[in-house]
């Protein structure tokens, strides 16, 4: 969560993931943000310290997006177990959410 209106506090552009990705399971980014003529760019990478051995991100690991309307990006793998981060990159955004999941069958 990115929130831009936060007095005093400032504002994190730098999200860890709680759980870990792993290798041969394809995993799905959602995000929304305000206002709607906003902008965000998302990207992801191994979270710091978790770049040995290296680990390849396949799929679209960043996205550049208005925020006009909840955002999806599919087709995420790693090729090992690895902490994701995502990094977000706001141009006049309030607030922000991305949520890091496996893709199920109902995707």
């Amino acid at each position: 969560m990115f929130d831009g209106d936060a007095v005093g506090v400032e504002p994190r552009t730098a999200l860890n993931v709680a759980a870990s990705a792993v290798r041969e399971q394809e995993y799905t980014l959602d995000f929304d943000c305000i206002p709607r003529d906003a902008t965000i760019t998302l990207s992801l990478s191994p979270a710091a310290g978790e770049d040995d051995p290296p680990v390849t991100l396949k799929g679209p690991i960043t996205v550049t997006q208005g925020c006009g309307a909840p955002g999806r990006i599919t087709g995420i793998t790693v090729s090992r177990m690895v902490g994701i981060q995502i990094t977000a990159v706001t141009d006049g955004v309030d607030q922000a959410w991305a949520v890091l999941r496996a893709t199920d069958a109902t995707d």
